[in-house]
């Protein structure tokens, strides 16, 4: 499965689920009578569709990418339908209702939604013309003349920190897209993620120790999106006490139970989200020579014959919502075990690129044809699946 070949049919994916309203879970704790109204496009006029607000949020990060680096496949017209919704979506007047919100319910989302939502605010941050741009990404690379490259990876987050590679990989050969539409909808997403960020930094030092869930409460995960967006985004602090935080939570881990995983309605793996995270935590430190020696000691066994983590989950009612998060187990797996393959040896790569392709192409018809309970999200790991798939 190819990012090219699948924009198209991704692209509608997106715009359907976005498009649809019900069924909504608002996950809204209501503080009196006069606080439940949950109407979807009233209560969060940003991210609503695709059944929460994550799932939105994440499915338009999705189709921010795909307009950057599959331009080409897509349908005209199917574009313009995307940047229609986009642009109803990511207002400045609607990004101020976001972050109204998320300021006086200051647990909403924590850290998944957080993430995602900061890494749509650093992908149209990326993909708007040069010229409008406030930031540059912190750690992509410059060409010749000083520019930041244009090349598909870095129109996601940056390239090192979304590689998880010991030196820079692009993720696909073509040039990313320019997306003028990116500008306001990068103003916008911007408002939010000031308050995510807040959020953020007022929490962590409270955690007194992580999540280690296979859901949406699973701490490495979530940071480890806010890390790559702020490093787009150029928030140095909120790198600096991820990097912190992130070491007092794992850096003595050892010897991880990976035959404990995974629990019945997992879509990541607590283990590799975990290296995962820290593999990019070593790069932000200049360190990244060092984490093999890190990763080896937490999961002495990875990509291994026998290993579990390189295996289909399956799948026995799509239709349940909880049950069918196996399916992005798979791609979660595939995307994390790709980003650690360059510290692996070189026969262990191999069997990750076999084992990893099977994983995707087991997962391929749930992304478009499967029930909304896939539907919903799945694009989202599939497009990360794939930016992670490149040469070792």
């Amino acid at each position: 499965m190819a990012l090219i070949s699948h924009a198209q049919g991704w692209v509608r994916t997106i715009i359907d689920g976005l498009n649809r309203p019900f069924p909504w879970g608002a996950a809204h704790h209501s503080s009196g009578p006069d606080d439940v109204d949950v109407t979807p496009w009233l209560l969060h006029p940003a991210f609503h569709g695709c059944l929460d607000w994550h799932s939105s949020a994440h499915m338009q990060w999705s189709g921010v990418t795909l307009l950057a680096c599959a331009a080409q496949r897509i349908e005209s017209a199917t574009r313009d339908e995307l940047v229609d919704v986009l642009n109803d979506r990511l207002t400045v007047a609607n990004a101020q209702v976001e972050k109204d919100y998320l300021r006086t319910h200051r647990g909403f989302e924590r850290p998944y939604g957080w993430g995602w939502a900061a890494l749509l605010a650093a992908q149209c941050e990326v993909a708007r013309p040069a010229e409008t741009r406030h930031v540059v990404a912190t750690g992509a690379p410059s060409t010749s003349d000083g520019s930041s490259q244009r090349s598909c990876a870095s129109a996601t987050t940056f390239l090192t920190a979304l590689s998880g590679a010991t030196e820079t990989r692009q993720t696909n050969e073509q040039e990313a897209d320019t997306v003028p539409e990116a500008t306001d909808w990068a103003e916008a997403t911007g408002i939010v993620t000031k308050q995510v960020f807040a959020n953020l930094m007022a929490w962590l030092p409270n955690l007194t120790m992580p999540v280690r869930t296979g859901t949406h409460d699973n701490t490495a995960f979530g940071i480890g999106l806010c890390l790559d967006a702020a490093r787009v985004l150029g928030r140095t602090d909120v790198v600096a006490a991820i990097v912190e935080h992130s070491h007092r939570f794992f850096d003595a881990d050892r010897d991880y139970p990976v035959e404990w995983e995974p629990s019945g309605h997992d879509f990541l793996s607590a283990g590799l989200s975990e290296a995962h995270l820290m593999a990019r935590v070593f790069q932000v430190e200049g360190r990244g020579e060092e984490f093999g020696g890190w990763l080896s000691a937490f999961l002495p066994r990875l990509g291994q014959a026998g290993d579990t983590l390189l295996t289909v989950p399956d799948v026995l009612d799509g239709t349940d919502g909880r049950l069918a998060h196996l399916y992005g187990l798979s791609l979660s797996r595939a995307w994390q075990l790709r980003a650690l393959a360059p510290w692996l040896d070189e026969d262990v790569q191999r069997r990750i690129a076999q084992v990893t392709a099977r994983q995707v192409s087991a997962v391929e018809p749930q992304i478009s044809d499967g029930d909304f309970m896939a539907t919903h999200w799945l694009v989202s790991f599939a497009v990360q699946a794939e930016l992670a798939s490149s040469k070792y």
